[in-house]
């Protein structure tokens, strides 16, 4: 058989697992610790929406995740934490108490995840809250007095 009618073999397209970067992580934990830090001192709804989106994307990130297991429920209690909770009252100590564990917890386990995931992660995070957005704007919107 000539070698133009061989058959050729599929090449497998794989996904670069990169592992996380110690600046990226870094930079991850700053912005979650600010927003932590403006909560405590001077509480501002752009603050929760910062600390929330972080807890979302990390959520979705070890969603499926068995090694993770007992942190979805610390961050289960942020972000129930965070639901709860309306600016620019102050936050309770166990409120406050409560964020600063799950950003523990976000520290600890952050560095375990690879680029892709993250970057998925934080995809996926995005679409849900435009989702969530566009169907409480359409609820809003046939319930308003015509």
């Amino acid at each position: 058989m000539p070698a133009s009618r061989k058959p050729r073999h599929r090449q497998r397209q794989t996904i670069v697992r990169v592992p996380m970067m110690r600046p990226l992580k870094q930079q991850i934990s700053d912005d979650m610790h600010l927003a932590l830090f403006v909560l405590r001192t001077a509480p501002h709804d752009d603050a929760r929406t910062d600390l929330a989106a972080t807890f979302n994307t990390v959520s979705v990130a070890i969603e499926n995740d068995a090694r993770f297991a007992e942190e979805r429920a610390h961050l289960l209690a942020g972000a129930l934490c965070l639901q709860d909770y309306t600016a620019p009252a102050a936050l309770t100590d166990q409120q406050l108490a409560t964020l600063a564990h799950t950003c523990s917890v976000i520290d600890t386990i952050l560095g375990l995840f690879d680029v892709a995931t993250l970057w998925a992660a934080e995809k996926t995070a995005v679409a849900l809250a435009r989702q969530a957005r566009a169907a409480s704007t359409k609820g809003a919107d046939t319930c308003a007095p015509r």
